[in-house]
């Protein structure tokens, strides 16, 4: 995955959660070069879709 491509899905993964201005450059910077980009990024929207239909709960 390219650069632009792996900052375009961050963000639009994060757009609808309250998170730190830089969580998405960070996640980047783990990310980028590890040959893992398709698959974090599948199982980040996993995750964020747990815990949009969960609410709170999700935390339980």
């Amino acid at each position: 995955m390219n650069r632009k491509k792996v900052l375009e899905e961050l963000a639009i993964l994060l757009n609808e959660f309250m998170a730190h201005p830089q969580v998405g450059a960070e996640i980047y910077q783990h990310i980028l070069g590890s040959g893992h980009e398709k698959e974090f990024i599948k199982l980040l929207t996993k995750q964020l879709s747990i815990l949009k239909a969960m609410g709170y709960k999700a935390t339980n």
